[in-house]
């Protein structure tokens, strides 16, 4: 596993500098000097001609920003140093980096005099860079933070004259335990980090903030960070890219038939969501499945065919299991209604060999008081379920924390199964602990019938032979990309999802 494809929560961030200097013999400075060298390179490669005005706080965060600008000043880059934190004991590595400026003879604006020089450079904008080395992930939401209240409208003025920010390792505001974010956090042109990506900067809030990520290793190994990674075994979290399809993505043999590949049953679309069933059954058709049979109120059978005249269509609505018992692979929910009970949907849970839950076959789930649940505990392969936010609180009450990625792997655990959780940055959670956080998507895709789309690609991708968990994992990550590359085409919000999403989605599979 790449260094890029790995997440670090804060406390495995810690853990990583610690077994370094455990293990090697080095000192801790030797790594703050080379996230600076790291941080140089970026801006000596994009800003080669900007004034560098740096932010600084008061922990190691802003040691590396005092050696970048060492390493700046030496190379005759012009520097505004505002040390915000100056009457604070610092960190003696970053305290030593901060006493190397001063007898340097670097101008140093400390407290209320770089609060001001803040202030009177907003005034005259110039082709700046902000240098980020307040909190990095030092941030917590729990403690106020009013140094960002004071530095937020000068930043945004120094931003609307053309102002461009560089994070180190994080932007400041971002909670790096729980990936929150405050309502002053700094946002960021390109963010620097160190070792490997951060969960804040993958999360919802730091897809915001963070802009451009560079990971720099800084002399981790691999080996090193794959060992404190796995060696948390509370939480294991990684970043699905586009790059991983062409691997994941089956191919089939030449001598394929559609006998080769599992047949597929849709129970969906009930007269009030009758598109619902049809998203879902085309995103599956273009998945690959070969023998797709849909299970829809008999008045919109026509319709089905109408759109897509391979689809077996049942003459009427099954509602009992062993109809369908025959076909091992399942999407139950896309616009359902209530057009199954309870004890119906038990048979779908006991019976299918792969299954898929979406929508209102999840609110049907919430409302058994936990016995569907306790039902799909005892399946010998874990069903994948899709609930949006509102979904996802219908079914798991009691998990009331605020940390995306924890909440779905805790619901993966307690459940046994996997949780696709939607959100603008969507979490496959496993119930072994692993979450993988989905790095393609936009805003194309906050529409209604997004979701079916995504169920029946998921279902598409298991009937093509993925285990369930990478099933999972590539649809949400084609799901997106899908809508990616729509943006990149049409560069407007203003357009319908039938629309664009299966024509994109033709060509992200054509390309993988």
């Amino acid at each position: 596993m790449s260094a890029n494809k790995i997440v670090l929560t804060a406390a495995q961030a810690r853990e990583l500098d610690r077994r370094y200097c455990a293990e090697t013999g080095l000192p801790s400075i030797v790594l703050m000097e080379r996230a600076a060298n790291a941080l140089f390179r970026e801006v000596e490669k994009r800003y080669p001609h900007y004034k560098l005005v740096f932010l600084l706080g008061g922990g190691n965060n802003a040691g590396d920003g005092w050696n970048l600008a060492l390493i700046a000043g030496a190379k005759g880059y012009d520097l505004e140093l505002l040390d915000f934190t100056a009457e604070r004991e610092l960190p003696s590595d970053a305290a030593k980096m901060r006493e190397a400026c001063r007898r340097s003879g670097f101008t140093i604006h400390s407290a209320d005099s770089a609060k001001a020089r803040l202030a009177e450079l907003a005034s005259s904008p110039r082709q700046s860079l902000i240098i980020d080395a307040l909190y990095g992930s030092g941030f917590n939401l729990r403690r106020r933070s009013k140094l960002l209240e004071q530095v937020k409208t000068p930043l945004e003025k120094l931003q609307s004259g053309g102002a461009k920010v560089l994070a180190v390792d994080c932007p400041s505001g971002l909670d790096s335990e729980s990936g929150g974010a405050s309502e002053f956090t700094i946002k960021a042109d390109i963010t620097v980090t160190f070792g490997a990506l951060k969960y804040a900067l993958v999360s919802n809030a730091g897809r915001r903030f963070a802009g451009d990520i560079v990971v720099d290793p800084i002399g981790f190994s691999a080996q090193l960070l794959e060992s404190v990674h796995a060696g948390d075994r509370g939480l294991e979290i990684y970043y699905d890219t586009v790059d991983q399809l062409r691997s994941f993505l089956p191919t089939a043999a030449e001598n394929a038939h559609k006998g080769s590949f599992a047949k597929t049953c849709i129970t969906a679309a009930s007269s009030s969501y009758p598109g619902a069933g049809l998203l879902a059954a085309k995103a599956a058709l273009i998945a690959g499945v070969a023998y797709l049979h849909v299970n829809v109120e008999s008045k919109l059978a026509i319709e089905v065919l109408a759109k897509n005249p391979e689809i077996v269509v049942m003459p009427e609505f099954k509602e009992d299991f062993a109809d369908l018992a025959h076909l091992p692979v399942h999407l139950v929910g896309p616009g359902l209604g209530n057009r199954l009970t309870e004890s119906e949907l038990a048979k779908f849970i006991e019976g299918a060999s792969q299954l898929v839950l979406d929508a209102d076959a999840l609110n049907l789930i919430a409302k058994s008081d936990g016995r569907l649940l306790k039902l799909l505990e005892k399946r010998d392969t874990p069903a994948i379920l899709t609930p949006q936010p509102r979904e996802f609180g219908r079914l798991f009450p009691n998990l009331k924390m605020t940390d995306q990625v924890g909440r779905a792997v805790e619901a993966a655990r307690q459940s046994h199964q996997i949780i696709v959780a939607k959100d603008a940055r969507t979490v496959v959670a496993l119930p072994n602990g692993r979450a993988y956080f989905n790095s393609s998507g936009n805003r194309l895709l906050a529409k209604a019938g997004s979701g079916d789309c995504l169920a029946g690609l998921i279902t598409g991708l298991l009937a093509r032979g993925l285990a369930p968990d990478k099933a999972a994992r590539m649809g949400v990550l084609i799901h997106g990309r899908s809508a990616d590359l729509a943006y990149r085409d049409l560069q407007t919000d203003y357009a319908d999802l039938s629309s664009f999403f299966f024509r994109y989605l033709r060509e992200v599979l054509r390309l993988s």
